[in-house]
């Protein structure tokens, strides 16, 4: 199997390479598929480990078909875990980027002993990209986040889409300047009100007309009077 003879290769770059292959991800459920995911998923480089992670090589077919099933309210007909290609939980990995995919791959909300963890991680990576990557957050995650030490995981909270509205306010008077321009810039109220220009068919009596009254139907529905 050429997938075998690759992950052999002393290069760091041909198996991430390998890892991001579709072609890794579709392999057979047989013995060489395993061995090829395994030593993908295990290798000695954290940049191999973790792009393995972000491909969902340790994600199997019999893993589909089971979480389908059970949806379905269907028997699942083997223990899918009985492969053996599930390694230790990333979040137990040494290096911060390889503890990152365990968010980018999907953390449930109910999980909240493995979120604790994400928040009490000693690297703020890990910790901003639960706020980066936060759909999925629960609450007492993001009232930590917005709590971090670390200026660039309140910045994170703060310019996230994901990060509840009250948490962001509160950034608005944090001691940081980027973390307070950042919620300033998701901060709807900050947002420079737009009023319409005069066209040059109106001429500048519509200007003249407009400038006094602008304060008038700023936030009203209905628009200024043109008429000269």
């Amino acid at each position: 199997m050429g997938g075998q003879r690759r992950i052999a290769d002393p290069e760091v770059a041909v198996l991430v390479a390998l890892a991001r292959n579709h072609h890794v991800r579709v392999l057979p459920e047989s013995q060489d598929g395993l061995a090829v995911r395994r030593a993908l998923l295990g290798h000695s480089a954290p940049r191999v480990r973790a792009t393995a992670r972000r491909a969902g090589i340790h994600v199997l077919d019999s893993h589909i078909f089971a979480a389908l099933s059970a949806a379905d309210g269907r028997p699942v007909p083997a223990d899918p875990a009985a492969s053996g290609v599930e390694l230790a939980d990333p979040l137990d990995d040494p290096v911060p980027s390889v503890r990152v995919t365990a968010i980018t791959g999907g953390i449930p909300e109910q999980d909240g002993a493995r979120w604790a963890r994400v928040l009490a991680d000693p690297s703020p990576q890990v910790r901003k990209a639960a706020a980066t990557r936060g759909y999925f957050t629960p609450s007492f995650v993001w009232a930590g986040l917005a709590e971090d030490p670390d200026p660039a995981v309140r910045a994170a909270v703060a310019h996230s889409r994901w990060a509840p509205a009250e948490l962001q306010r509160r950034l608005l008077s944090d001691a940081d300047p980027k973390v307070a321009t950042a919620a300033e810039a998701r901060d709807p109220l900050s947002l420079p009100v737009r009023v319409r220009p005069c066209l040059p068919a109106e001429g500048k009596s519509c200007c003249r007309s407009a400038s006094p009254t602008t304060s008038s139907f700023v936030g009203s529905t209905s628009p200024p009077s043109l008429s000269p």
